[in-house]
Protein backbone atom coordinates (compact mmCIF):
# COMPACT_ATOMS: atom_id res chain seq x y z
CA UNK A 1 0.00 0.00 0.00
CA UNK A 2 1.17 3.53 -0.75
CA UNK A 3 3.01 5.40 1.97
CA UNK A 4 0.73 8.34 1.18
CA UNK A 5 -2.84 7.05 1.32
CA UNK A 6 -5.60 8.85 -0.50
CA UNK A 7 -8.25 10.27 1.80
CA UNK A 8 -11.80 11.37 1.08
CA UNK A 9 -13.87 13.37 3.52
CA UNK A 10 -17.63 13.04 3.94
CA UNK A 11 -19.08 15.93 5.92
CA UNK A 12 -22.67 15.39 7.07
CA UNK A 13 -25.54 17.46 8.42
CA UNK A 14 -28.50 19.47 7.20
CA UNK A 15 -26.98 22.52 8.86
CA UNK A 16 -24.09 22.35 6.38
CA UNK A 17 -26.29 21.87 3.33
CA UNK A 18 -28.62 24.70 4.37
CA UNK A 19 -25.75 27.09 5.09
CA UNK A 20 -26.72 27.50 8.75
CA UNK A 21 -23.10 27.10 9.86
CA UNK A 22 -19.65 27.36 8.29
CA UNK A 23 -17.91 24.00 8.00
CA UNK A 24 -14.88 24.71 10.18
CA UNK A 25 -14.44 20.97 10.80
CA UNK A 26 -13.52 20.42 7.15
CA UNK A 27 -11.00 23.24 7.25
CA UNK A 28 -9.41 21.79 10.39
CA UNK A 29 -9.33 18.22 9.07
CA UNK A 30 -7.96 19.12 5.64
CA UNK A 31 -5.26 21.39 7.04
CA UNK A 32 -4.18 18.83 9.66
CA UNK A 33 -4.09 15.92 7.24
CA UNK A 34 -2.24 17.79 4.50
CA UNK A 35 0.34 19.13 6.95
CA UNK A 36 1.06 15.52 7.90
CA UNK A 37 1.65 14.36 4.36
CA UNK A 38 -1.77 12.83 3.77
CA UNK A 39 -3.47 13.45 0.44
CA UNK A 40 -7.03 14.75 0.60
CA UNK A 41 -8.52 13.79 -2.76
CA UNK A 42 -12.16 14.77 -2.36
CA UNK A 43 -14.62 16.43 -0.03
CA UNK A 44 -18.33 15.59 -0.19
CA UNK A 45 -21.04 17.26 1.89
CA UNK A 46 -24.47 15.69 2.36
CA UNK A 47 -27.52 16.30 4.52
CA UNK A 48 -29.22 14.02 7.02
CA UNK A 49 -30.73 11.71 4.42
CA UNK A 50 -30.16 7.99 4.90
CA UNK A 51 -30.27 7.02 1.24
CA UNK A 52 -27.84 9.74 0.23
CA UNK A 53 -25.47 8.83 3.05
CA UNK A 54 -25.49 5.16 2.09
CA UNK A 55 -24.78 5.97 -1.56
CA UNK A 56 -21.90 8.34 -0.79
CA UNK A 57 -20.31 6.04 1.77
CA UNK A 58 -20.26 3.22 -0.78
CA UNK A 59 -18.93 5.42 -3.57
CA UNK A 60 -16.24 7.13 -1.54
CA UNK A 61 -15.02 4.00 0.25
CA UNK A 62 -14.56 2.17 -3.05
CA UNK A 63 -12.23 4.93 -4.27
CA UNK A 64 -10.28 5.60 -1.06
CA UNK A 65 -7.66 4.20 1.24
CA UNK A 66 -9.31 6.18 4.03
CA UNK A 67 -12.84 7.56 4.26
CA UNK A 68 -13.24 10.01 7.08
CA UNK A 69 -16.88 10.78 7.97
CA UNK A 70 -17.73 13.73 10.20
CA UNK A 71 -21.00 14.18 12.07
CA UNK A 72 -24.14 12.14 12.71
CA UNK A 73 -22.99 10.11 15.74
CA UNK A 74 -25.29 11.63 18.37
CA UNK A 75 -28.42 10.38 20.15
CA UNK A 76 -31.13 11.97 17.97
CA UNK A 77 -33.12 10.56 15.06
CA UNK A 78 -31.22 12.63 12.50
CA UNK A 79 -27.86 11.15 13.59
CA UNK A 80 -27.63 8.50 10.87
CA UNK A 81 -23.95 7.75 10.29
CA UNK A 82 -23.75 4.37 12.05
CA UNK A 83 -26.94 3.11 10.38
CA UNK A 84 -25.80 4.37 6.98
CA UNK A 85 -22.43 2.63 7.33
CA UNK A 86 -24.13 -0.65 8.24
CA UNK A 87 -26.40 -0.47 5.20
CA UNK A 88 -23.60 0.64 2.87
CA UNK A 89 -21.46 -2.37 3.77
CA UNK A 90 -24.32 -4.82 4.35
CA UNK A 91 -23.36 -5.56 7.94
CA UNK A 92 -25.45 -5.69 11.11
CA UNK A 93 -25.80 -3.00 13.73
CA UNK A 94 -25.09 -4.19 17.25
CA UNK A 95 -24.38 -2.77 20.65
CA UNK A 96 -20.60 -2.63 20.99
CA UNK A 97 -19.57 -3.31 24.63
CA UNK A 98 -16.71 -0.80 24.59
CA UNK A 99 -19.03 1.85 23.17
CA UNK A 100 -21.66 1.13 25.83
CA UNK A 101 -19.05 1.44 28.59
CA UNK A 102 -17.97 4.75 27.06
CA UNK A 103 -21.54 6.11 27.11
CA UNK A 104 -22.17 4.84 30.64
CA UNK A 105 -18.99 6.43 31.95
CA UNK A 106 -19.83 9.73 30.22
CA UNK A 107 -23.31 9.81 31.76
CA UNK A 108 -22.03 8.85 35.21
CA UNK A 109 -19.41 11.62 35.23
CA UNK A 110 -22.16 14.16 34.60
CA UNK A 111 -24.83 12.65 36.80
CA UNK A 112 -27.11 11.88 33.84
CA UNK A 113 -29.47 8.93 33.68
CA UNK A 114 -28.66 6.33 31.03
CA UNK A 115 -31.48 6.62 28.50
CA UNK A 116 -32.34 4.66 25.33
CA UNK A 117 -31.36 7.75 23.33
CA UNK A 118 -27.94 7.77 24.98
CA UNK A 119 -27.46 4.05 24.27
CA UNK A 120 -28.19 4.65 20.58
CA UNK A 121 -24.62 5.98 20.45
CA UNK A 122 -23.32 2.52 21.43
CA UNK A 123 -25.15 0.79 18.57
CA UNK A 124 -22.58 0.60 15.80
CA UNK A 125 -21.73 -1.56 12.76
CA UNK A 126 -20.46 -5.04 13.61
CA UNK A 127 -16.71 -5.04 14.20
CA UNK A 128 -16.46 -1.34 14.96
CA UNK A 129 -13.51 -0.24 17.08
CA UNK A 130 -13.97 2.92 19.13
CA UNK A 131 -11.39 5.60 19.87
CA UNK A 132 -11.27 5.65 23.70
CA UNK A 133 -9.98 9.24 23.84
CA UNK A 134 -13.33 10.53 22.54
CA UNK A 135 -14.41 13.24 25.02
CA UNK A 136 -18.11 13.34 24.11
CA UNK A 137 -20.90 10.85 24.66
CA UNK A 138 -20.58 9.63 21.06
CA UNK A 139 -17.26 7.88 20.53
CA UNK A 140 -15.44 8.07 17.24
CA UNK A 141 -15.05 4.62 15.68
CA UNK A 142 -13.64 2.84 12.65
CA UNK A 143 -14.27 -0.26 10.56
CA UNK A 144 -12.62 -1.91 7.57
CA UNK A 145 -14.77 -2.23 4.44
CA UNK A 146 -14.19 -2.22 0.67
CA UNK A 147 -10.43 -2.36 1.40
CA UNK A 148 -10.84 1.05 3.03
CA UNK A 149 -10.38 2.30 6.57
CA UNK A 150 -13.66 4.06 7.34
CA UNK A 151 -13.54 6.41 10.32
CA UNK A 152 -16.58 8.13 11.82
CA UNK A 153 -15.99 11.23 13.95
CA UNK A 154 -18.28 13.51 15.98
CA UNK A 155 -19.42 16.83 14.57
CA UNK A 156 -18.73 18.87 17.72
CA UNK A 157 -15.57 20.83 16.77
CA UNK A 158 -13.88 20.61 20.17
CA UNK A 159 -14.48 16.85 20.34
CA UNK A 160 -13.17 16.34 16.81
CA UNK A 161 -9.96 18.28 17.49
CA UNK A 162 -9.34 16.36 20.72
CA UNK A 163 -9.70 12.98 19.01
CA UNK A 164 -7.52 13.92 16.06
CA UNK A 165 -4.78 15.26 18.30
CA UNK A 166 -4.83 12.50 20.90
CA UNK A 167 -5.42 9.38 18.84
CA UNK A 168 -6.82 9.47 15.33
CA UNK A 169 -3.93 11.09 13.45
CA UNK A 170 -1.29 8.82 14.97
CA UNK A 171 -3.56 5.82 14.29
CA UNK A 172 -3.67 6.66 10.57
CA UNK A 173 0.06 7.38 10.34
CA UNK A 174 0.93 4.10 12.10
CA UNK A 175 -1.41 1.93 10.02
CA UNK A 176 -0.20 3.31 6.70
CA UNK A 177 3.45 3.63 7.74
CA UNK A 178 3.52 7.25 6.60
CA UNK A 179 6.79 9.12 6.79
CA UNK A 180 6.46 12.37 8.70
CA UNK A 181 6.87 15.13 6.11
CA UNK A 182 8.92 18.24 6.50
CA UNK A 183 6.84 20.82 8.39
CA UNK A 184 5.32 23.58 6.30
CA UNK A 185 7.02 26.95 6.48
CA UNK A 186 4.45 29.73 6.49
CA UNK A 187 5.24 33.34 5.63
CA UNK A 188 2.94 36.33 5.98
CA UNK A 189 3.32 38.70 3.04
CA UNK A 190 1.99 42.20 2.43
CA UNK A 191 1.72 44.20 -0.77
CA UNK A 192 1.55 41.31 -3.22
CA UNK A 193 -1.34 39.27 -4.62
CA UNK A 194 -1.57 35.66 -5.72
CA UNK A 195 -1.04 36.32 -9.43
CA UNK A 196 2.01 38.51 -8.84
CA UNK A 197 3.49 35.98 -6.45
CA UNK A 198 2.87 33.15 -8.91
CA UNK A 199 4.63 35.17 -11.60
CA UNK A 200 7.66 35.62 -9.34
CA UNK A 201 7.78 31.87 -8.71
CA UNK A 202 7.34 31.03 -12.39
CA UNK A 203 10.45 33.04 -13.21
CA UNK A 204 12.58 30.62 -11.16
CA UNK A 205 12.14 26.97 -12.24
CA UNK A 206 14.29 25.76 -9.34
CA UNK A 207 11.61 26.90 -6.91
CA UNK A 208 8.79 25.06 -8.73
CA UNK A 209 10.85 21.92 -9.27
CA UNK A 210 11.95 21.47 -5.66
CA UNK A 211 9.27 22.94 -3.42
CA UNK A 212 5.59 22.31 -2.76
CA UNK A 213 4.04 25.77 -2.63
CA UNK A 214 0.60 26.96 -1.60
CA UNK A 215 -1.09 30.31 -1.06
CA UNK A 216 -3.90 31.48 1.18
CA UNK A 217 -5.09 34.83 -0.07
CA UNK A 218 -6.75 37.43 2.08
CA UNK A 219 -6.92 41.14 2.62
CA UNK A 220 -4.59 42.75 3.48
CA UNK A 221 -2.09 39.89 3.74
CA UNK A 222 -1.27 36.71 1.86
CA UNK A 223 0.02 33.50 3.44
CA UNK A 224 2.73 31.63 1.55
CA UNK A 225 3.23 27.97 2.51
CA UNK A 226 6.07 25.79 1.29
CA UNK A 227 8.15 22.69 2.00
CA UNK A 228 10.49 20.34 0.14
CA UNK A 229 8.95 17.99 -2.39
CA UNK A 230 9.30 14.28 -1.68
CA UNK A 231 12.56 12.86 -2.99
CA UNK A 232 14.28 16.18 -3.65
CA UNK A 233 17.98 16.42 -2.89
CA UNK A 234 18.51 18.43 0.35
CA UNK A 235 21.03 20.75 -1.31
CA UNK A 236 18.61 21.53 -4.15
CA UNK A 237 15.89 22.17 -1.59
CA UNK A 238 18.10 24.53 0.39
CA UNK A 239 18.98 26.51 -2.73
CA UNK A 240 15.32 26.71 -3.79
CA UNK A 241 14.26 27.96 -0.38
CA UNK A 242 16.89 30.69 -0.48
CA UNK A 243 15.68 31.76 -3.92
CA UNK A 244 12.08 31.86 -2.74
CA UNK A 245 12.91 33.82 0.39
CA UNK A 246 14.91 36.32 -1.67
CA UNK A 247 12.03 36.72 -4.12
CA UNK A 248 9.52 37.65 -1.40
CA UNK A 249 11.88 39.45 1.00
CA UNK A 250 10.46 42.93 0.38
CA UNK A 251 6.93 41.69 1.15
CA UNK A 252 7.77 39.52 4.16
CA UNK A 253 6.39 40.81 7.45
CA UNK A 254 6.61 37.61 9.53
CA UNK A 255 7.86 34.03 9.24
CA UNK A 256 4.61 32.65 10.64
CA UNK A 257 0.89 33.31 10.18
CA UNK A 258 0.30 36.75 11.71
CA UNK A 259 -1.72 39.92 11.33
CA UNK A 260 -0.02 43.21 10.53
CA UNK A 261 -1.08 44.50 13.96
CA UNK A 262 0.51 41.51 15.71
CA UNK A 263 3.81 42.10 13.91
CA UNK A 264 3.77 45.82 14.72
CA UNK A 265 3.03 45.19 18.40
CA UNK A 266 5.88 42.66 18.58
CA UNK A 267 8.22 45.25 17.08
CA UNK A 268 7.05 47.92 19.52
CA UNK A 269 7.76 45.48 22.34
CA UNK A 270 11.21 44.65 20.99
CA UNK A 271 12.14 48.33 20.61
CA UNK A 272 10.29 49.47 23.76
CA UNK A 273 8.52 52.29 21.91
CA UNK A 274 5.24 54.09 22.59
CA UNK A 275 2.92 54.46 19.59
CA UNK A 276 -0.07 56.64 18.68
CA UNK A 277 -2.34 57.28 15.72
CA UNK A 278 -4.23 60.19 14.20
CA UNK A 279 -6.86 58.73 11.89
CA UNK A 280 -9.34 60.27 9.53
CA UNK A 281 -10.36 58.03 6.63
CA UNK A 282 -9.53 54.80 8.51
CA UNK A 283 -11.91 55.79 11.30
CA UNK A 284 -9.86 54.29 14.14
CA UNK A 285 -9.25 50.94 12.45
CA UNK A 286 -5.51 50.99 13.19
CA UNK A 287 -6.20 51.56 16.87
CA UNK A 288 -8.90 48.90 16.86
CA UNK A 289 -6.60 46.29 15.29
CA UNK A 290 -3.90 47.00 17.87
CA UNK A 291 -6.06 47.19 20.96
CA UNK A 292 -7.72 43.85 20.35
CA UNK A 293 -4.31 42.29 21.08
CA UNK A 294 -3.22 41.48 24.64
CA UNK A 295 -0.25 43.58 25.73
CA UNK A 296 -1.16 46.55 23.54
CA UNK A 297 -1.68 48.85 26.52
CA UNK A 298 2.03 48.77 27.34
CA UNK A 299 2.97 50.34 24.00
CA UNK A 300 -0.10 52.08 22.59
CA UNK A 301 -0.75 55.51 24.02
CA UNK A 302 -3.92 56.33 22.16
CA UNK A 303 -5.70 57.37 18.98
CA UNK A 304 -7.42 60.53 17.83
CA UNK A 305 -10.08 59.94 15.18
CA UNK A 306 -10.15 63.37 13.57
CA UNK A 307 -12.84 62.80 10.99
CA UNK A 308 -13.90 66.41 10.67
CA UNK A 309 -11.76 69.45 9.91
CA UNK A 310 -12.93 70.96 13.17
CA UNK A 311 -11.44 68.09 15.19
CA UNK A 312 -8.28 68.20 13.11
CA UNK A 313 -7.93 71.86 14.09
CA UNK A 314 -9.30 71.89 17.66
CA UNK A 315 -7.75 68.64 18.93
CA UNK A 316 -4.70 68.03 16.74
CA UNK A 317 -3.76 71.64 16.12
CA UNK A 318 -3.88 71.51 12.33
CA UNK A 319 -3.81 75.11 11.20
CA UNK A 320 -6.99 76.43 9.58
CA UNK A 321 -4.92 78.10 6.89
CA UNK A 322 -3.35 74.74 6.03
CA UNK A 323 -6.75 73.13 5.70
CA UNK A 324 -8.03 75.98 3.55
CA UNK A 325 -4.97 76.14 1.30
CA UNK A 326 -4.18 72.47 0.84
CA UNK A 327 -7.36 70.65 1.83
CA UNK A 328 -7.84 67.93 4.43
CA UNK A 329 -6.29 65.28 2.18
CA UNK A 330 -2.80 66.69 1.78
CA UNK A 331 0.77 66.21 2.93
CA UNK A 332 0.87 69.32 5.19
CA UNK A 333 -2.31 68.24 6.98
CA UNK A 334 -1.03 64.67 7.49
CA UNK A 335 2.20 66.04 8.96
CA UNK A 336 0.38 68.38 11.34
CA UNK A 337 -2.01 65.61 12.37
CA UNK A 338 0.97 63.45 13.30
CA UNK A 339 2.64 66.28 15.21
CA UNK A 340 -0.57 66.90 17.14
CA UNK A 341 -1.05 63.24 18.02
CA UNK A 342 2.53 62.88 19.23
CA UNK A 343 2.14 65.98 21.39
CA UNK A 344 -1.24 65.01 22.82
CA UNK A 345 -0.29 61.42 23.66
CA UNK A 346 3.41 61.85 24.44
CA UNK A 347 4.13 58.82 22.27
CA UNK A 348 7.55 58.40 20.67
CA UNK A 349 6.38 57.30 17.24
CA UNK A 350 3.09 57.53 15.41
CA UNK A 351 1.18 57.52 12.15
CA UNK A 352 -1.40 59.88 10.68
CA UNK A 353 -3.80 59.04 7.88
CA UNK A 354 -6.06 61.33 5.86
CA UNK A 355 -7.78 60.30 2.65
CA UNK A 356 -10.90 59.79 0.56
CA UNK A 357 -12.42 56.36 1.20
CA UNK A 358 -15.30 56.90 -1.25
CA UNK A 359 -17.51 56.05 -2.91
CA UNK A 360 -17.82 59.81 -3.51
CA UNK A 361 -15.92 62.90 -2.43
CA UNK A 362 -13.14 62.73 -4.99
CA UNK A 363 -12.01 65.29 -7.54
CA UNK A 364 -9.80 65.43 -10.62
CA UNK A 365 -6.61 66.05 -8.65
CA UNK A 366 -7.68 64.00 -5.63
CA UNK A 367 -9.69 61.02 -6.89
CA UNK A 368 -11.46 58.55 -4.61
CA UNK A 369 -8.79 56.35 -3.03
CA UNK A 370 -6.29 59.18 -2.52
CA UNK A 371 -4.61 59.01 0.88
CA UNK A 372 -1.70 60.76 2.56
CA UNK A 373 0.17 58.89 5.30
CA UNK A 374 2.67 60.55 7.63
CA UNK A 375 4.69 58.51 10.08
CA UNK A 376 7.69 58.91 12.34
CA UNK A 377 8.83 60.81 15.41
CA UNK A 378 8.75 64.42 16.52
CA UNK A 379 12.03 65.13 14.71
CA UNK A 380 11.89 62.72 11.77
CA UNK A 381 8.71 62.48 9.68
CA UNK A 382 8.18 60.67 6.38
CA UNK A 383 5.18 60.88 4.08
CA UNK A 384 3.71 59.07 1.12
CA UNK A 385 0.78 59.71 -1.20
CA UNK A 386 -1.13 56.70 -2.47
CA UNK A 387 -4.23 56.05 -4.55
CA UNK A 388 -5.88 52.86 -3.28
CA UNK A 389 -8.84 52.21 -5.56
CA UNK A 390 -10.68 49.66 -3.46
CA UNK A 391 -14.25 49.65 -2.11
CA UNK A 392 -14.61 51.62 1.12
CA UNK A 393 -14.07 48.86 3.72
CA UNK A 394 -11.25 47.20 1.78
CA UNK A 395 -9.67 50.63 1.33
CA UNK A 396 -9.69 51.12 5.10
CA UNK A 397 -8.27 47.64 5.72
CA UNK A 398 -5.42 48.04 3.27
CA UNK A 399 -4.54 51.61 4.26
CA UNK A 400 -4.53 50.60 7.93
CA UNK A 401 -2.21 47.69 7.18
CA UNK A 402 0.13 49.82 5.07
CA UNK A 403 0.25 52.45 7.81
CA UNK A 404 1.21 49.91 10.45
CA UNK A 405 3.80 48.34 8.16
CA UNK A 406 5.43 51.72 7.52
CA UNK A 407 5.83 52.22 11.28
CA UNK A 408 7.19 48.68 11.72
CA UNK A 409 9.76 49.25 8.99
CA UNK A 410 10.78 52.54 10.58
CA UNK A 411 11.36 50.81 13.89
CA UNK A 412 13.32 48.04 12.16
CA UNK A 413 15.30 50.58 10.08
CA UNK A 414 14.30 48.85 6.85
CA UNK A 415 13.87 50.48 3.45
CA UNK A 416 10.92 52.78 3.92
CA UNK A 417 8.64 53.19 2.12
CA UNK A 418 9.02 49.79 0.46
CA UNK A 419 9.31 49.51 -3.32
CA UNK A 420 6.01 47.64 -3.62
CA UNK A 421 4.07 50.74 -2.56
CA UNK A 422 4.71 52.08 -6.07
CA UNK A 423 1.76 50.01 -7.33
CA UNK A 424 -0.54 52.49 -5.53
CA UNK A 425 1.43 55.67 -6.19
Amino acid sequence: MSNYPGIRLLMTGDELIHGDIIDTNYSYLATTLIENGLVVQEKCTVGDNLGTLVHQIRRLSEASDILLINGGLGPTQDDLTAEAMAQAFDIELEQIPEARCHVEAWCERRGFALSPASLKQATLPHGAKIFPSSPGSAAAFCIRANDCLVIATPGVPSELKHIVKEELLSHILDIFDCNKPEPLTKFTLLGIGESSLQSLIDQTPAIKDNLEIGFRAGLPTLELKYRTKTGVDPDHSKDAKQLLEQAVADHLIDDRPSTVAQVLLKTLQETNQQFCTAESCTGGMIASELTRLPGASAHFQGAIVSYSNNVKHQVLGVEESTLETHGAVSEPVAKQMLAGALQQTQAEIGVAVTGIAGPDGGSADKPVGTVWIAWGTEHAVKTVRLCVKFPRVQFQQLVSAISMELVRRELKQQENPPAWLARWS
